[in-house]
C-alpha cells in the first residue's frame, strides 16, 4: 500500500488497514502518519535507485590494485621499515605491544570503576575463546574498585572540603 502511494498509483485503504494504521499512530493523526511513512519509503526508494547506479558505475571503473601496489612502493622508498635482524626477525612485536597496551588500559578502566568497562572490554575480547574468563576476573576487580571508591571517596571529599572551607 506505501509503495503504491509512493509511485502514485492508485490504492485504498480499507478499514482493517485503517484500524491498523490508527493503532500505530496513537499520537499522531493518521494524515500525518502516512506522510511520514510515504517519506520513508520515498527516500527508501532514492537509496535503492542510487545503489543501483553506482553498482553499475562500478563495473566499468578498472580495478585499484595496480595503483595500490604503486603506492605501497612509493611509501616504502620514502620511508622505508627497518629490517630486523637475527632472532627479534621472527618475533612478533606489534601483536605482543598492542596486547601489552590493551591489557594496561583495561587494568586502568577496572581499578578506577569505570562505566563503560564491561562493554569495551567486551568489544576487545570479541571472537576469542578466553573471553568468559577475562571478562569474569575483570569485572571482579571493577566491582572491588567501585565497592572501595563509593566507600572512599565520600569519606576523601567531605574531609577535603571541610579543610578547604575553614582555611
Amino acid at each position: 500500500m506505501l509503495l503504491r502511494r509512493v509511485e502514485s498509483q492508485s490504492c485504498e485503504i480499507n478499514a482493517g488497514q485503517l484500524e491498523w494504521i490508527k493503532s500505530l499512530s496513537a499520537r499522531v493523526p493518521v494524515d500525518t502518519f502516512l506522510a511520514r511513512r510515504d517519506l520513508h519509503v520515498w527516500l527508501t526508494l532514492l537509496i535503492d535507485d542510487y545503489v543501483a547506479l553506482l553498482l553499475r558505475a562500478q563495473r566499468s571503473v578498472p580495478e585499484r590494485r595496480k595503483t595500490l601496489n604503486y603506492v605501497q612502493r612509493i611509501e616504502d622508498s620514502v620511508a622505508p621499515l627497518p629490517r630486523r635482524r637475527g632472532i627479534f626477525a621472527y618475533l612478533p612485536f606489534n601483536y605482543i605491544a598492542r596486547t601489552l597496551r590493551g591489557f594496561i588500559k583495561f587494568l586502568f578502566l577496572a581499578f578506577i570503576a569505570e562505566p563503560d568497562f564491561q562493554r569495551e572490554l567486551a568489544y576487545a575480547l570479541r571472537r576469542m575463546w578466553i573471553r568468559p574468563v577475562v571478562m569474569f576476573i575483570a569485572t571482579s576487580a571493577w566491582f572491588y574498585a567501585k565497592f572501595v571508591q563509593d566507600i572512599v571517596l565520600p569519606f576523601y571529599l567531605v574531609t577535603h572540603f571541610k579543610v578547604v572551607l575553614t582555611d
